[in-house]
């Protein structure tokens, strides 16, 4: 899956495959899924498991529940896999003079909740 988001005046492209595991790991030394679990778990839901949206129609984040180290890791990730070149985590997050974390988290989730699913044939 890969989508596209525009913010700090720059097009940003975001890409998941199983190649994004890996690349989080070597960066950050923790595990990609549990990680975006806990921030997909971020956006709060309602009984049927379908996301609370706002007057605006967007995910209602629990803001409490923000881990920014892992949202910044994630989103380098999932950038990092959609495009080789760019540069370590520090120095990619320094080029942007605005990073909206909840507009990104808001555009991700359903990267993150299509990357937590089990082929049922397999699973």
């Amino acid at each position: 899956m890969e989508k596209i988001i525009e913010f700090s005046g720059q097009k940003v492209r975001f890409r998941a495959t199983m190649r994004t595991l890996l690349i989080y790991k070597r960066q950050t030394g923790r595990e990609y899924l549990a990680d975006a679990a806990a921030l997909r778990n971020i956006v709060r839901t309602g009984d049927d498991g379908k996301p609370l949206l706002d007057a605006n129609g967007k995910p209602i984040i629990d803001l409490a529940a923000i881990n920014t180290e892992a949202l910044c890791g994630v989103a380098w990730a999932l950038a990092k896999t959609a495009d080789s070149s760019i540069p370590p985590m520090d120095d990619w997050l320094d080029q942007f003079d605005e990073f909206p974390m909840l507009t990104i988290m808001t555009e991700l989730f359903p990267m993150l909740s299509a990357s937590m699913k089990v082929d049922r044939k397999n699973g």
